[in-house]
């Protein structure tokens, strides 16, 4: 939701149980999160993903679940967070 769009994601939503009116974002930053990124289980559909938008001239930001995108006075930073075991 913090970027321009989240059209980039919808290959992972089911949309038959989505009700989107539009893919339109906060626009917080002009990189696309591509959240839980490392999930083994989704690898390929992210490779598949950030390969298509890049070539759409879209800069991505793949995050593993153990990072967060602070963004700070028009600065970004990916910094990582601990989780609980």
């Amino acid at each position: 939701m913090a970027c321009s769009t989240i059209e980039y994601v919808e290959d992972f939503d089911d949309k038959s149980i989505t009700r989107l009116k539009t893919y339109e974002g906060l626009n917080f930053t002009n990189k696309l999160i591509m959240p839980h990124y490392g999930d083994e289980r989704y690898e390929v559909k992210f490779q598949t993903i950030l390969d298509k938008w890049r070539n759409k001239g879209y800069q991505m930001l793949p995050l593993k679940n153990s990072q967060v995108l602070v963004i700070q006075d028009d600065k970004e930073e990916v910094k990582e967070v601990l989780i609980p075991s």
